[in-house]
């Protein structure tokens, strides 16, 4: 859990030097919610994971702060997109665990109906925030439901897995194990 959190606060030091603290923040806030019970790709070790979300996070936020200057019709294409893929997502995949983070199936139904309520909830909140012109929370939303959503196709996870083919082939060329 300290690993979590430290890893969390890497994410945002690096968002804020970046100038994409506030979508980053929201992104991680969706994705925090939506994670425990849709599952999605993940790396095998907690350093590969770490290293993922110090790259990938704040890269995403920074999109997500790109399309916070975007004409008002473009960040609701966006958002649409955004829902459609987190929602197919849900409804299609999730739960979705590796081999090295099983989930019950007993409870995959209760993880998939509240992935899906934490979707619209999510969804709904970035719309709120987009009609009140807070573009870079509601991007934000919107950009971790597509990371979320992306997690849980075979792109998502073939990404995450050539990510981490990628990490160990260059450790284990310097010496690490």
């Amino acid at each position: 859990m300290i690993s979590n959190f430290m890893g969390i606060a890497v994410v945002l030091i690096i968002a804020w030097f970046i100038g994409s603290f506030c979508p980053t923040f929201a992104m991680v806030l969706t994705l925090l919610l939506l994670r425990s019970s849709a599952g999605g790709a993940h790396c095998r070790n907690s350093y590969n994971c770490s290293l993922f979300g110090y790259i990938f996070m704040p890269a995403f936020g920074y999109i997500a702060l790109l399309f916070s200057g975007c004409p008002m019709s473009l960040q609701y294409v966006y958002l649409t997109g955004c829902s459609t893929v987190v929602m197919l997502g849900v409804v299609l995949k999730a739960p979705f665990f590796t081999q090295d983070k099983p989930r019950a199936v007993a409870r995959s139904k209760q993880l998939k109906i509240r992935a899906g309520l934490l979707a619209i909830f999510s969804l709904i909140a970035a719309i709120v925030l987009l009609y009140f012109k807070e573009t870079k929370w509601g991007m934000g939303i919107a950009t971790g439901l597509l990371f979320q959503g992306v997690m849980l196709f075979p792109p998502g996870v073939k990404a995450v897995s050539l990510f981490e083919s990628c990490v160990n082939k260059l450790s284990l060329r310097g010496g690490g194990k």
